[in-house]
C-alpha cells in the first residue's frame, strides 16, 4: 500500500538570520576600507596614525591635528567594524583631541600565530579563486570555500572576526561576512561589511561591487540550515529590499545600494522557474542528475511571489509532488523513495528546498537536527529504513 505522506514545511524566514597576488598581513599597504575613500584629508591622517600605531601594538595613538567630535567616531568605526584585517583591536577611546588609547584582543605573541594561519587560510582561498574565469564564479568560490569549512555560531570573542571563520571554523555574521570582504577585497573585488540591526540583534553582511551595480553575499545566512548537503545560495548576490533594519553607522558612512538582482544566483545558473510546470521539470532533471551520487537535497527559486505561492497551494492541496516522483524514479540511477518528500520554502529569498529520501539510509545523511520530527513522520520514514 503506498503511503501519500508529504513532509510540509513551510519556512517564511531563517531564524537569524580577477587573479589575484598572495598577501601577506605585513603589506600594510595592499588595500584600505573601502569606506577609507569618504574621509577628509583630516581624517584619513588621523586614521594612518592609528593605524601605525595598531600595527606597532601600541597602546596610545597621537594625531596629527585636533579632531571633531564626528571625525573621532567615523576613524573609531573604521577600524573597528570596517577593517577586517585589523581583528586584534578590542577598543578604541579618545581620550582628547588628539590622543587615543587601544585596547587589544590577544597579546602580541599569539596574535603574530592568528595573523599567520590566517594568511595560510587566505591563500589558499584565493588560489582556488585564481582558477576561475570572472569574478563571478570567484565570488562564488569564496562563499563555498567559506561556508564549507564553517559553522554559525552566536558566541562572541574570536568568533565575530576573521579567525573564528577562517581558522577556528566558528564565526557570527561578523566573522562570516569580514572573512568574505578581506577575501574579496585581495581577489580585487571592491566590497565592504555592511553592518545593520534588525529586530533590535546587529548583524553583518557582506556588500560587493560588480559590474557596475551592488549585491549583497550574507555567507551566515546561506550557511544556517537543518540539512546535512547545505549548498544554499538564497542570499548569494541579493538586493537590500532583502533585509530589514538599518546601519547603526549611517550617520558616519553612506553604502551604496544594491538593488539589481539580474546576477542573483540561482537566476545566473538557470534554476529560476515561472510555473508549476517548469518547477516539475527542473527538479525532475536535477533529481535524475543528483541520483548518480545519492545527492538529496535539490533547490531552485521561483522568478515571484506570486508564482511561488501557487506552487505551494499546489503541493499542498494535491499529489502533485508524489506523482511528480514516481515518474522521476523511472530515470534515477539510484531507486528513491518516492511516497515522502520533504519540501519547504523560503518566502523571502523564494528558494524552494526538496529534500528526496534513497532507502535504507540515516536520517542524519539528510538533517543536522532532526528534534523537529514528529513520532507519526519518524514512523513513515522508517518504513523506507530511514531511522
Amino acid at each position: 500500500m503506498k503511503i501519500k505522506s508529504i513532509i510540509l514545511a513551510v519556512i517564511t524566514a531563517f531564524s537569524i538570520f580577477a587573479a589575484s597576488p598572495v598577501y601577506s598581513f605585513a603589506d600594510e599597504t595592499n588595500g584600505t576600507p573601502y569606506f577609507y575613500g569618504d574621509l577628509t584629508a583630516e581624517e584619513k591622517a588621523a586614521y594612518d596614525s592609528l593605524l601605525i600605531a595598531v600595527n606597532e601594538g601600541s597602546d596610545t595613538a597621537v594625531t596629527p591635528s585636533v579632531l571633531s567630535e564626528e571625525s573621532i567616531e567615523r576613524i573609531k568605526a573604521l577600524l573597528l567594524y570596517y577593517s577586517p584585517k585589523h581583528f586584534n583591536i578590542a577598543g578604541i577611546e579618545s581620550t582628547s583631541e588628539q590622543t587615543f588609547a587601544i585596547s587589544y584582543r590577544f597579546d602580541k605573541e599569539k596574535y603574530e600565530e592568528m595573523k599567520s594561519a590566517v594568511d595560510a587560510r587566505v591563500a589558499e582561498i584565493l588560489a582556488i579563486a585564481d582558477t576561475k574565469t570572472s569574478e563571478y564564479t570567484k565570488l562564488v568560490s569564496i562563499h563555498d570555500e567559506i561556508n564549507k569549512n564553517c559553522s554559525y555560531s552566536d558566541i562572541s570573542g574570536e568568533k565575530s572576526t576573521v579567525y573564528g571563520a577562517l581558522v577556528v571554523g566558528l564565526a557570527d555574521s561578523f566573522g562570516y561576512a569580514e572573512a568574505f570582504c578581506l577575501i574579496a577585497e585581495k581577489a580585487g573585488i571592491p566590497s565592504f561589511v555592511n553592518i545593520y540591526t534588525e529586530n533590535g540583534v546587529t548583524k553583518a553582511r557582506s556588500s560587493v561591487s560588480l559590474d557596475a551595480y551592488w549585491y549583497n553575499i550574507d555567507c551566515a545566512k546561506d550557511d544556517i540550515s537543518r540539512f546535512a548537503e547545505n549548498d544554499s545560495y538564497g542570499w548569494f548576490m541579493v538586493p537590500d529590499s532583502f533585509y530589514s533594519g538599518t546601519s547603526p553607522y549611517s550617520v558616519y558612512f553612506v553604502s551604496p545600494a544594491a538593488v539589481a538582482i539580474n546576477n542573483y544566483y540561482y537566476k545566473a545558473a538557470e534554476l529560476d522557474v515561472k510555473t508549476d510546470v517548469e518547477a516539475r521539470v527542473l527538479f525532475g532533471t536535477l533529481i535524475a542528475d543528483y541520483s548518480k551520487t545519492k545527492k538529496s537535497t535539490v533547490r531552485f527559486t521561483f522568478s515571484d511571489t506570486a508564482a511561488l505561492n501557487h506552487f505551494i497551494k499546489t503541493v499542498s492541496e494535491t499529489s502533485f509532488l508524489t506523482d511528480a516522483l514516481d515518474i522521476v524514479a523511472k530515470y534515477t540511477a539510484e531507486p528513491i523513495v518516492t511516497d515522502i518528500a520533504d519540501i519547504s520554502f523560503n518566502m523571502k529569498t523564494r528558494v524552494v528546498t526538496l529534500v528526496i529520501y534513497y532507502p535504507d539510509t540515516k536520517l542524519s545523511d539528510y538533517y543536522t537536527d532532526t528534534s523537529n520530527f514528529t513520532p507519526e513522520q519518524l514512523q513513515n520514514l522508517s518504513l523506507y529504513g530511514i531511522n
